[in-house]
């Protein structure tokens, strides 16, 4: 079943002009594991992280099959870079550790430019039994954004 949190992100994405789909599975966190369950790949899938840079917060968005150059991003944001901590992911994307919305309204976010190789994407929800499918070109619409290359 999906939640009214669900439907009502959905919404406010669409809201935003971004083209997306809930999509429904099993309880699963690990992101192979809901792209199995779709039929897709991991390079169908989006990873959102929550990362803090120097006394503010930011959000990077890959590809689930490609890794972040923390050199890149470094010299994008600074040398102060780091993974935020469980208790500071949740305060900040008021959802549980690994179901990551590509919104997050409160901070910058950083988009790489292999997200835009694919025309639709697997996304969080902030539920671990739905996932959004969204068109990777829409996220260009998301507010305080910018597009950069920062994967390996």
């Amino acid at each position: 079943m999906v939640s009214d949190a669900v439907k009502q992100y959905s919404k406010t994405l669409n809201n935003l002009g971004i083209e997306n789909e809930i999509v429904q599975h099993p309880d699963l966190k690990i992101p192979s594991e809901v792209q199995e369950h779709l039929g897709l790949t991991l390079a169908d899938g989006l990873s959102t992280m929550i990362m803090k840079t120097g006394d503010r917060f930011i959000a990077v968005i890959r590809r689930c099959d490609t890794r972040f150059d923390s050199k890149k991003l470094k010299a994008l944001v600074g040398n102060k870079l780091r993974i935020a901590s469980p208790e500071e992911f949740k305060q900040i994307t008021s959802v549980p550790l690994g179901a990551a919305k590509v919104l997050n309204t409160e901070i910058v976010t950083y988009l790489d430019e292999k997200l835009f190789e694919k025309n639709y994407l697997t996304s969080g929800s902030g539920s671990f039994t739905c996932s959004m499918r969204v068109r990777a070109e829409d996220l260009k619409k998301l507010p305080n954004s910018s597009v950069v290359s920062i994967s390996e």
